[in-house]
């Protein structure tokens, strides 16, 4: 059992806001399966909402390694499948959480339950991401920051065929123009094992006729970076020194980006531009967030934020509101958009008659 920690604890935080959100006395129990949990169950009033202790606590759930759920546990209700446990206590199988359907996790494989169904949350997230993969408005820009490229190339990757403009900022962008137009990047992330394939990937760009936009200037600073570090404006002429790193797209730069969104009636943005946790360099991300969030309101654009710090600019800057979706999942919207298929939704496809022979009775 991973070690107890009460912020992820079902009775500190989902018990405590599902009662205030619901105005109902909600029961927790502080196991998840067994004969205890089921006997309070099953003695619980009609109408009563139960709420067990968070899966993450034990051992069993993440233990899956393939989409037959075959893992087996060894706990005192003895040897049985977390799935069949889960399946003892409960009819139907709903999945709402977006965030950790990429996980190959016992309980989101869901085997033991002939009635299986994606909730609320979910159900929006496919369908903002069917649009995206599969049927986008015209023109179709896609935007793409932040730092990791070897994790953001694979949906680069996917997407160049689908739209028609591409912005790649952030940090992502100084691997491209130190390969494509030889720019000095200073102490700017920079991978090395993506870089020998982007003169290939723009010339792939250029038969597609997809549209790649890089960055022209940027506010610089030394390390360590502060809220108090020095910034400097620099174009990619003038490359950045040694002991400088970008740190936020420039002015020009980001009139660019403007002017691309302002063609869009689709926008997918993953991935901030700038390190927006400094306000010295939060610039280009809110003016992205804000332009964006122009397009939807008076364009009728549909917009979709996805990654964790693409929604934490939405929230620090009250965006959240003014953008068509913004993604609860960080790598499971990365997953999604790179084309990879995601176990949790998988498993609510399959027909329930593949998966009856993983059952193991304990009766």
């Amino acid at each position: 059992m991973r070690r107890y920690d009460e912020q992820v604890s079902g009775e500190s935080r989902a018990c405590k806001s599902s009662k205030k959100l619901l105005c109902q006395q909600v029961i927790f129990l502080n196991d998840c399966i067994g004969p205890e949990v089921e006997d309070k169950c099953r003695q619980s009033p009609q109408g009563s909402l139960i709420l067990l202790e968070n899966l993450y606590f034990f051992p069993e759930e993440n233990t899956g390694n393939n989409l037959n759920g075959s893992n087996t546990i060894l706990t005192k209700v003895g040897t049985i499948t977390l799935q069949y446990a889960l399946r003892r206590i409960a009819d139907v199988f709903i999945n709402d959480s977006f965030s950790t359907s990429y996980l190959l996790d016992s309980s989101m494989l869901c085997n033991a339950f002939e009635v299986r169904a994606a909730g609320l949350v979910l159900k929006k997230e496919l369908e903002y991401f069917q649009r995206a993969l599969h049927d986008p408005q015209r023109p179709y820009l896609v935007i793409f920051g932040g730092a990791k490229l070897m994790e953001k190339m694979k949906i680069i990757e996917n997407m160049l065929p689908i739209v028609d403009e591409m912005i790649i900022g952030g940090s992502l962008a100084f691997t491209f123009l130190k390969v494509l137009k030889g720019m000095k990047i200073g102490d700017s992330v920079y991978c090395e094992k993506t870089a020998p394939y982007l003169k290939d990937f723009i010339q792939r760009a250029i038969a597609l006729k997809v549209t790649i936009h890089l960055p022209v200037d940027f506010y610089i600073t030394k390390i360590p970076v502060t809220d108090n570090s020095e910034a400097k404006l620099v174009h990619v002429a003038d490359g950045i020194p040694k002991e400088w790193l970008g740190a936020d797209i420039g002015d020009t730069s980001l009139k660019l980006f403007k002017d691309a969104i302002c063609r869009a009636n689709f926008i997918v943005w993953n991935g901030p531009m700038g390190l927006y946790e400094y306000s010295l360099f939060t610039k280009g991300s809110q003016g992205i967030l804000d332009t964006v969030g122009e397009m939807t309101k008076n364009n009728h654009a549909i917009t979709i934020l996805s990654g964790e710090d693409t929604a934490a600019c939405a929230s620090l800057w009250g965006g959240e509101s003014k953008v068509s979706h913004v993604s609860t999942g960080g790598l499971a919207s990365v997953k999604i958009l790179a084309g990879e298929a995601l176990p949790g939704v998988v498993t609510l496809r399959r027909p329930f008659s593949h998966l009856k022979a993983n059952l193991c009775l304990y009766d």
